[in-house]
This record gives structure tokens, C-alpha cells and sequence, in this order.
């Protein structure tokens, strides 16, 4: 079985944390810590549990070739 990696843009990681920020001016720290962790902790899942479920297909052509690393 092939080992994946995940690999975060710079874009997507600060829109993680621009999330958690915003999650924390709208409720608390803990929400936005919460929010943080919740996120990291399905990235790492989705990597560790890649091989579970179907294989993917896509049609649009921005994509094509992406179902080959799931």
C-alpha cells in the first residue's frame, strides 16, 4: 500500500487559522482551539484511513488525475 502524505498551502493553513480566530471573537478561546484541533484531527484521519471507502472519479477537468492520490 502506497503511504500518503498531507501537505497544507500556505492559503489553507491561514484559513484555518483565520477560522479558529473568528470562531474565538465570536465565542471563546476554547471554541476556536476546539475548532483547530477538530480540523487537524480529520486531516490526519483522512490520510491514516485513506484506503478505506471508495475510490474516487472526477469529471471536472481541474481534477482530473487528483482520484489517483486517494
Amino acid at each position: 500500500m502506497k503511504t500518503l502524505t498531507l501537505s497544507l498551502s500556505d492559503a489553507a493553513a491561514s484559513d484555518i487559522l483565520d477560522q479558529m480566530d473568528w470562531y474565538e471573537q465570536q465565542a471563546d478561546i476554547r471554541l476556536g482551539s476546539r475548532w483547530e484541533r477538530s480540523v487537524y484531527l480529520f486531516l490526519f484521519r483522512l490520510v491514516r484511513y485513506s484506503h478505506l471507502g471508495p475510490l474516487c472519479s472526477f469529471k471536472s477537468v481541474e481534477l482530473a488525475g487528483f482520484g489517483e492520490y486517494l
